[in-house]
């Protein structure tokens, strides 16, 4: 199977210097997580996962048998969070942050080699493995099964759709394109300590969020869709800019990975899809012309543009062209990781999911924010608790307007 050769994506991921393209997903747990434990259930994750750690030889990528680091930062000393190299072979690490009321378990993944569908995988294999470390006498649910062999196919393009109309789609096209949508306007200052900014609700929240959808008769994915162009309208208004036929587009990763690829090891089966709105726009509820609008881009696969578009241009030598535009593609990224609790096996209580000797309060996460896009949005989801992650582009954005966007944002999803 090795060497193996890079996708479009993943090429795009490691020619992209300008800013981190990485991931993160943070546990939060009650009591002292076992670092010993913790080491063997990496272990277990970079025999299962092989592409965390495969370097790039020749375009391709060559497995190393490396091991993914643990960094583990005792209480009261400063976090020196390191970037990752994944060309060379180092993907992922992983970071135990103690704290006086529990420990925090931070995963850093590299977008090359990973997803966010993929970095929810990694959480639960890590989870499994700890579990029968920490607590060996107990039984915990096992492992399952993957299938490596298909890691050449996961660049691969299921057959596409015919469009309504040529015409129709060159419109489309060009409406994406003119006018470019509008960056969110900066507001520079200090920045965190931590890699992104969190809010969890706690289950009441968390079904209230759920009833305000399913009272528009809505996805999750539609309302949070709707409540962020709100959200971000209400910043670029509040920073001096006009409402009108200004546009803002929020970029929204959409997962390829069909039943055949349940089994897939971590990698990138991922391309992405665009929405538009003026600005004029977002203070309404846009639920429902947002779920047409999803409908068309699953039915008619319009999200392969992007990797199409990709493809193309890596085969004319255009991506490094490309990665000089200073324009942004999007305004802000929405990721939606998902419930990342364990399907089975588990016990979960008022206070958590029992995994082995610790208990794990809840689960948030971040993904990469590009050149221009200088927000990305995440939901994920442990239990009965939702959590809502914002990172933004430092300096470009403060803490202070990390922290403003999220309230915003966690206000809206809550209906408040």
């Amino acid at each position: 199977m090795f060497p193996l050769p890079l996708t479009d994506f993943e090429e795009l991921m490691l020619l992209d210097r300008r800013m981190p393209m990485d991931m993160w997903v943070e546990g939060w747990f009650l009591g002292r997580l076992n670092l010993d434990a913790c080491r063997e259930a990496l272990e277990v994750v970079a025999q299962r996962h092989v592409l965390l750690t495969a370097r790039v030889e020749n375009r391709a990528w060559v497995p190393t048998g490396q091991t993914i680091p643990l960094v583990h930062v005792p209480a009261g000393q400063t976090w020196l969070r390191q970037p990752l190299y994944p060309e060379a072979g180092q993907g992922m690490r992983c970071y135990v942050v103690e704290q006086p009321e529990g420990s925090s378990l931070y995963l850093h993944i590299s977008h090359a080699c990973c997803d966010g569908t993929a970095l929810r995988f990694i959480f639960q294999d890590f989870a499994s493995a700890y579990c029968r470390s920490a607590v060996p006498d107990k039984e915990w649910p096992e492992l399952t099964r993957l299938e490596p062999s298909r890691l050449p196919l996961r660049g691969q393009l299921d057959g596409l759709p015919e469009r309504p109309t040529q015409r129709f789609e060159l419109l489309e096209v060009l409406r994406f394109l003119f006018p470019w949508p509008q960056a969110l306007k900066p507001q520079p200052g200090p920045v965190g300590r931590r890699p992104f900014s969190k809010r969890i609700l706690d289950p009441s929240e968390t079904q209230r969020v759920m009833d305000r959808s399913a009272r528009r008769d809505a996805k999750l994915a539609e309302q949070s869709i709707s409540d962020l162009f709100a959200t971000l309208a209400d910043w670029q208004v509040a920073h001096g800019v006009a409402r009108g036929r200004n546009r803002l587009r929020i970029l929204i990763p959409m997962d390829l990975r069909s039943l055949e690829d349940r089994r897939l090891p971590a990698c990138n089966r991922v391309t992405f899809a665009f929405l538009t709105r003026r600005l004029e726009e977002c203070g309404l509820d846009l639920t429902q012309a947002l779920a047409g609008e999803r409908d068309y881009i699953k039915t008619y696969r319009t999200d392969l543009d992007f990797l199409l578009g990709m493809g193309f241009a890596r085969r004319h030598g255009l991506l490094p062209l490309i990665l000089k535009m200073p324009l942004p593609l999007a305004s802000a990224v929405l990721t939606n990781m998902g419930d990342v609790t364990p399907l089975r096996g588990f016990p979960i209580l008022p206070e958590g999911l029992l995994m082995g000797d610790v208990l794990c309060h809840h689960t948030s996460g971040a993904t990469a924010v590009r050149p221009g896009t200088l927000a990305s949005f995440s939901l994920c989801r442990l239990g009965g608790r939702l959590a809502v992650g914002v990172r933004c582009a430092h300096p470009a954005l403060s803490h202070e307007a990390e922290r403003a966007l999220l309230d915003n944002f966690t206000r809206r999803l809550l209906g408040a």
